[in-house]
């Protein structure tokens, strides 16, 4: 029973071993949306109050409905004279789904509902095209929203995300949401004549396996009683 055991514990080692080198390299990944080509300028509404951004759609990955989204990159602009603060100045990217109440105007669509994720960024000084990078494992739907929150700053600093269309992979439309006291609205940019999409590029793979999950779940299991 104990070679058995030894046996067991082995397989599950050389099955983490095997998990964290996947996860390092992240094979297989696919560019499922790319939006950076073609820069339109920049749009800076009421960053200092309100949280905005885009709702994409994610391309390829057969009939799957969810994918797990291991990179992600979208860009921002401050002045030249942009003053950084460390831990003062700060940024959030925030990923939800489109489970939230139907917004019945002007035509029915779903909101943003649960936030799946929230990355902490620093906002630098770049002048131009600063890019915020997340390498991470998230659980996606092929549609959601993204969005920026700033923290500490005023319109005086110019805070700005960077418009960019056409999509190259995946798609957007020409419209953006924003996050107001009392909820959500989807908004346009001088009514429609400059596409609303921002900066943004995702790499995805497909979805785990509930098998795959089972294993990984099983080896992190088993890690943590050898620790303890």
């Amino acid at each position: 029973m104990r070679n058995t055991h030894n046996r067991l514990g082995a397989l599950l080692a050389a099955l983490v071993a095997g998990t964290a080198v996947v996860c390092a390299q992240v094979p297989g990944a696919e560019v499922a949306y790319d939006n950076t080509t073609s820069p339109l300028g920049l749009y800076y509404g009421n960053a200092n109050l309100y949280e905005f951004g885009d709702e994409i759609t994610l391309e390829g990955f057969g009939d799957n409905t969810f994918v797990n989204l291991v990179f992600m990159e979208v860009a921002y602009t401050v002045p030249a004279d942009f003053v950084p603060q460390p831990g003062v100045k700060v940024g959030q990217l925030h990923i939800y789904d489109l489970t939230g109440p139907v917004d019945p105007d002007p035509i029915p669509h779903p909101t943003p509902g649960a936030e799946l994720r929230t990355f902490d960024f620093d906002i630098e000084n770049m002048d131009s095209g600063a890019i915020v990078e997340i390498w991470d494992s998230v659980i996606v739907p092929r549609r959601f929203v993204w969005t920026v929150s700033i923290g500490g700053m005023t319109v005086a600093d110019g805070f700005g995300l960077d418009l960019y269309d056409p999509p190259l992979v995946g798609d957007s439309g020409n419209d953006f949401w924003i996050k107001e006291p009392t909820g959500w609205r989807v908004m346009q940019i001088d009514n429609g004549n400059i596409p609303a999409n921002f900066y943004a590029r995702v790499l995805a793979i497909p979805e785990p396996s509930p098998l795959l999950l089972l294993v990984a779940g099983a080896a992190c299991l088993w890690l943590a009683r050898r620790r303890s």
